[in-house]
């Protein structure tokens, strides 16, 4: 096992808690005044590439944070011009400022596809009569609401009841809140809308509630087109 440590302050602490000592009695202990003298000034030294190490890491911390700094404010000045060279180029209807300016026209805008078609319907019923529908709707794009249509085995027409609740999962859900109690059959459409644009309806579903109060099931007995 080593007798000095192994750290360079650990090293440092250990060589100055002796070197007042064996200066006193360097003869008694092999030692020669010459040699305590040599490592008083490694001591000496190590104090003072210590300090100067400390300080440079603190400049050097200093100087990073001045320049992501710098490197923030440049690129917010950056980005305030190009969007200024992007508006004068739009309201002087010239594309040749982007030329002049070395920055690159921007993309023509695609618009997006109608909102998708809703997949997997499916429903399920809790014991206290809740029905909760679902269904996948992947890449739907943002602002896209998906409205539920319904017609109870009673009515002719579907009608509008709701929206799924707007997540960003691909499973939508939809809790049927609306729905007279003792119904035991409806059918169900389901579309995306997205402003003006409205996708494609989904199959319709029927659903069938069975079962006595407290045990109650649902299955999903038809999916037509």
């Amino acid at each position: 096992m080593s007798v000095i440590p192994n750290k360079p302050i650990d090293v440092y602490e250990f060589s100055t808690a002796r070197v007042g000592i064996w200066s006193a009695i360097a003869p008694q202990i092999g030692l020669t005044v010459a040699e305590v003298t040599a490592l008083e000034d490694a001591n000496d030294g190590f104090s003072t590439g210590n300090d100067n190490a400390v300080k440079a890491r603190a400049a050097s911390k200093a100087a990073t944070e001045t320049l992501r700094v710098s490197t923030s404010l440049m690129r917010t000045r950056l980005s305030d011009a190009v969007q200024k060279i992007r508006l004068f180029a739009e309201a002087t209807n010239n594309p040749n400022v982007y030329g002049l300016a070395q920055i690159p026209a921007p993309s023509a805008r695609t618009p997006l596809p109608p909102p998708v078609q809703p997949t997997d319907l499916n429903a399920t019923i809790s014991a206290t009569g809740i029905l909760t529908l679902s269904f996948r709707a992947p890449n739907s794009g943002q602002g896209t609401t998906f409205l539920i249509r319904r017609k109870l085995a009673t009515e002719s027409n579907f009608s509008f009841i709701g929206t799924a609740t707007g997540t960003r999962s691909v499973i939508k859900t939809f809790i049927d809140e609306t729905l007279p109690a003792g119904s035991t059959n409806m059918q169900y459409i389901i579309y995306g809308q997205r402003g003006s644009v409205r996708g494609p309806d989904s199959p319709i579903f029927t659903v069938v509630i069975g079962g006595s109060a407290g045990e109650r099931s649902v299955s999903v007995v038809k999916l037509a087109a």
